[in-house]
C-alpha cells in the first residue's frame, strides 16, 4: 500500500512540476491548437492553445511508479505494468490525434473511427495480456479466480468486453 501511495504521490509532483514548463516549451515551439475561421468567434481565442498536454502525465506515471517502486523495494507487479502499458497505448493515440491537428495541419485530427479503432486495439491487447499474467497468488489481474478453474468461456468474454471497457 505504500508503495502505491509513494508512486502516485510521486507521480502527481512530477506532472504538477512538469506541466508548466512543458506548456512554456510547447508555446515556444508553436504547438498550439489550430481554430478554423469559421466556428464561433468565442473559440477564436483558444487559438495557439497548446495540446499534447496529456504528454506530461504520460511520462510521470511511469516515472513514479518505478521510483516508488525502487525506494521502497517491492517488486513491480504485472497488473501495475499493464496499466501503465494500457495509458500509455491510450495516450499514442491521443498523441496521434495531436500530431494529425497541429503538423499535418487537419484542425480535426483522428477521424472518430481510427481514434476508437485505436482505442479498441489498445483495449484488446491489454485484455489479452491480462487473462495471461498471474501475480504472486497466481491471480490474473482480470480474472477473480484461481487461474487453474478458469473456463474458456469465461476468459473469451474478458477478451471481447476489455476493449469495449478501454474505450468506452
Amino acid at each position: 500500500m505504500a508503495t502505491i501511495l509513494l508512486s502516485g504521490t510521486l507521480s502527481m509532483v512530477i506532472a504538477m512540476l512538469g506541466t508548466r514548463p512543458a506548456i512554456t516549451a510547447l508555446r515556444k515551439r508553436k504547438l498550439g491548437q489550430q481554430i478554423r475561421s469559421d466556428g464561433p468567434p468565442a473559440h477564436l481565442s483558444k487559438s495557439g492553445t497548446p495540446t499534447m498536454g496529456g504528454i506530461v502525465i504520460i511520462i510521470a506515471a511511469p516515472i513514479g511508479y518505478v521510483a516508488g517502486h525502487l525506494l521502497t523495494g517491492d517488486p513491480m507487479t504485472p497488473s501495475g505494468l499493464l496499466v501503465l502499458f494500457l495509458m500509455i497505448c491510450l495516450g499514442l493515440v491521443g498523441f496521434v490525434d495531436d500530431f494529425i491537428k497541429l503538423f499535418l495541419r487537419r484542425s480535426l485530427g483522428l477521424r472518430s473511427g481510427a481514434k476508437l479503432a485505436g482505442q479498441a486495439v489498445a483495449g484488446a491487447i491489454f485484455a489479452i495480456l491480462a487473462v495471461r499474467f498471474p501475480d504472486s497468488y497466481d491471480l490474473a489481474p482480470a480474472l477473480p479466480r484461481h487461474r487453474t478453474v478458469i473456463r474458456t468461456a469465461e476468459g473469451i468474454s474478458y477478451i471481447v468486453a476489455g476493449p469495449g471497457i478501454c474505450s468506452a
